[in-house]
């Protein structure tokens, strides 16, 4: 089996640029497709490209492709294609800007508890549009969650998916899959048939418990050992590490950590209702990125971005400010961050919030106004990429329109 795979620079479509990173399961690379004038992420397993390759590892990453293809969610990324070039299999996937979630972790800096909710219940939503689809994850952890330059978390690798529907036997006995940190007791044991939605929703809850202490719930050393005390034991209280965590909170996180199936949420859409009621117990709630934009480095290197929206936009009632909004937050109140006006979001967005599954140009999103004390309007522009300056082909352009440029704006203008 190969460990390693250099792509050569041009690869059908795709001109390669560099490799983002490899794993246990294969490599990622950064390519540009000429033909859609995209950037994408190329992902290749570690195959043996020969007449032969290794048929267990070959059906997983065609489940892999299967799996992620059927998800159109806005914190899922979305799969482009799946093909095979000169003996090469890959994934073309899109190319998410940003940081995995692993790297904002750091001991002893637990997450305020508020954007933690926020961010899990997030993850939950995107999670239960992928189980109503009959796709468990199987192996969710900070690193398979990037944050993107919006603050948003978007679930990558769904390379251990399992259709609920059916299970190949590509798995060979006594392998181990996924990281034993975020792995369910039934995973644990290898009792496959045990894996669903209820396993997801263990792993997520491990992954709420590490943002809320800094910890994980086990930690040993030992690999056997661990793997004994998550089938053998249930996690310690938050509050054993985190004095001011909210009983609400540890509640709902413990519930998910239960080492029986049937004692944690049922599935995704209740566990985020729960994660909702602690958000939203107040008449009134801020509407803040789950990780401020700031915190995410802007790359230096010119990539164009594909923006992957997750909030809706609303207009502040009392100061007429535009402002985003959770999709989770309709029909609830919110608090305006300019003026502090409590309103009610409207529950008739969710048409809207289910159709934004594409990539949304720059000017395609909504834009704050302003109006200065004589009388000058203001647009807010986000940070994001844009090109400036119209294309030849355009009706009426302007002799002062050229050329077309890329603009990089890394702060909101």
């Amino acid at each position: 089996m190969t460990s390693s795979l250099s792509l050569p620079e041009s690869f059908g479509k795709y001109r390669v640029a560099r490799q983002l990173g490899q794993g246990g399961m294969g490599s990622v690379w950064l390519a540009h497709d000429t033909l859609l004038a995209r950037p994408v992420a190329l992902k290749v397993p570690h195959l043996n490209h020969s007449a032969d390759p290794d048929p267990v590892i070959l059906a997983r990453f065609q489940r892999e492709a299967q799996a992620a293809a059927a998800l159109h969610h806005p914190n899922l990324c979305p799969v482009y294609e799946v093909g095979e070039i000169a003996g090469i299999h890959y994934i073309a996937m899109a190319y998410i800007e940003g940081r995995p979630l692993a790297e904002f972790i750091h001991p002893g800096q637990p997450f305020p508890q508020r954007q933690a909710a926020a961010l899990v219940c997030r993850l939950a939503y995107a999670l239960h549009e992928a189980h109503r689809l009959g796709i468990v994850h199987r192996d969710l952890k900070p690193t398979n969650i990037l944050i993107n330059q919006r603050g948003e978390p978007v679930i990558m690798d769904f390379g251990l998916a399992k259709r609920m529907d059916h299970e190949t036997p590509v798995t060979r006995f006594g392998s181990l899959l996924g990281t034993p940190e975020y792995m369910p007791p039934e995973q644990v044991e290898g009792r496959l048939a045990a894996v669903g939605p209820a396993s997801d929703v263990y792993s997520l809850g491990v992954i709420l418990y590490e943002l809320l202490t800094a910890r994980l719930p086990f930690v040993e050393d030992n690999v056997y050992s661990l793997l004994y005390q998550i089938v053998n034991r249930d996690p310690p209280r938050l509050s054993e590490f985190r004095l001011d965590v909210d009983p609400l909170l540890e509640s709902i996180c413990l519930k998910a950590l239960s080492r029986r199936v049937k004692e944690r949420h049922p599935d995704m859409s209740t566990f985020a209702a729960a994660l909702e009621h602690y958000l939203y117990r107040d008449e009134a709630h801020d509407v803040s990125p789950l990780i401020p934009p700031d915190a995410i480095p802007f790359p230096t290197e010119p990539v164009p971005s594909t923006v992957l929206p997750n909030d809706l936009s609303v207009d502040c009632p009392a100061c007429a400010r535009r402002l985003k909004v959770p999709a989770s937050a309709l029909g609830r109140k919110a608090r305006c961050s300019a003026c502090k006006a409590s309103f009610q979001v409207p529950s008739d967005l969710k048409e809207a919030r289910d159709s934004l599954t594409v990539p949304l140009e720059l000017a395609d999103l909504p834009a704050a106004r302003m109006v200065n004390s004589i009388g000058m309007k203001f647009v807010l522009i986000p940070a994001g990429r844009f090109r400036m300056g119209s294309p030849p082909t355009e009706a009426e352009r302007a002799h002062d329109e050229d050329p077309q440029q890329e603009v990089i704006l890394s702060r909101p203008f």
